[in-house]
């Protein structure tokens, strides 16, 4: 598999990568918020069971290999 350069990636366009990941990995779709002071929210989903919050943070120059 070929290693993809996260901090080519925006604040933004991680946080997509992000709501992608988990709506799958999770089964629910994910609600993202546009940029601003979120207070650590990043995406949530919200259902009569309750309230899935998700942070998203990375780290300048990482990679996946």
């Amino acid at each position: 598999m070929d290693s993809f350069e996260l901090g080519r990636l925006t604040d933004h366009d991680f946080e997509v990568v992000c709501r992608d990941l988990f709506s799958d990995v999770l089964g629910i779709p994910l609600e993202i918020f546009p940029r601003g002071r979120d207070r650590g929210v990043d995406l949530r989903h919200t259902s009569p069971a309750g309230t899935t919050v998700v942070n998203c943070s990375g780290s300048d120059g990482g990679s996946i290999p």
